[in-house]
């Protein structure tokens, strides 16, 4: 890189664990090596988990900027880093991820041939195991119309993306909800902003980390809350429609994840929501597994008979 090459601030979220330390280390060296950019790293550490000695490394790495957050909040770990942007460009980079060589370079040239777009969305890659597969299919229309794309897939993978500081300021991340943060922002740039879609993949998005949050039962229990979040959105009528039919499926993720736990009286009040609904009734047959459930737990709770 050279003094005169374009600055820009990745934020990367992490609480710092240390399974995950490989990982992040390996998403700050994607950032490390961008070509033609002058690439700033900036971690954000959000969470009491947090590893001293993963901390320790971080603060003593002289080319990675830290911030420290006690909270496990990732909408405001997005908050505190983009506060401390300092530089024309900023985006963002999950700590199990890493960019492709020359991404934000790409990204920037976009931005700089194009003042009147404020935000630049490229494509990626998602890797399973040793498998990589485009997100988003060849031939895929998304510039035409960002926003009714979405109902086909969310193309936004989390560090797919390049924004204009200028333009671009802490009340992006605004009432984003603590999960499906990605649908937030793509919902956002689709409708309040100016985007432009590049059809290249710049970031590999992993599906297998350890530990990752997706997979956890905070998440699944999360759902209803952040859909009504998206919910809280300046909208169209038929995209408030679509997510209103994701709230229902919500619903029975955070009822299936209850039972599996054996919280029945909990799964059973999920359950009936879902149930009454509009469209709900499609997860009826969920009841058996309940009443299944329920059954053996009472038979398990019954005093014995004596003779």
């Amino acid at each position: 890189m050279r003094p005169s090459d374009p600055a820009v601030t990745i934020i990367i979220p992490s609480r710092g664990l240390a399974a995950r330390a490989t990982l992040l280390w390996r998403a700050i060296d994607s950032v490390r090596a961008q070509r033609g950019v002058v690439a700033v790293p900036l971690v954000v550490l959000n969470g009491a988990q947090r590893a001293p000695e993963v901390e320790g490394a971080l603060r003593a790495a002289t080319d990675v900027r830290l911030i420290v957050c006690d909270d496990a909040d990732l909408p405001a770990a997005h908050r505190a880093g983009r506060e401390v942007v300092d530089t024309p460009w900023f985006g963002t980079l999950d700590d199990d991820d890493l960019l492709l060589p020359d991404a934000l370079a790409q990204r920037v040239l976009a931005l700089e041939s194009r003042p009147n777009v404020d935000v630049v969305v490229t494509n990626g890659l998602v890797r399973a195991g040793d498998r990589d597969a485009l997100h988003v299919p060849e031939g895929d229309d998304i510039a035409g119309d960002p926003l009714r794309a979405l109902l086909r897939q969310n193309w936004l993978l989390p560090g797919a993306w390049l924004a204009r500081t200028a333009r671009v300021g802490v009340s992006l991340y605004h009432a984003m909800p603590r999960y499906r943060e990605c649908t937030f922002l793509a919902l956002r740039f689709s409708t309040e902003y100016t985007m432009h879609w590049i059809n290249v993949p710049t970031v590999v998005y992993h599906l297998d980390s350890p530990q990752a949050e997706s997979r956890s039962r905070e998440y699944a229990l999360g759902q209803v809350a952040s859909v009504r979040a998206l919910l809280d959105l300046r909208l169209p009528t038929w995209m408030r429609r679509r997510l209103r039919r994701e709230i229902v499926a919500a619903y029975h993720l955070g009822a299936d994840r209850l039972w599996s736990e054996g919280r029945l009286r909990d799964a059973w009040h999920m359950h009936a929501r879902t149930l009454g609904m509009w469209g709900g009734l499609r997860h009826l047959t969920f009841t058996r597994h309940l009443l299944a459930a329920t059954w053996r737990q009472l038979r398990a709770s019954a005093p014995l008979a004596l003779p």
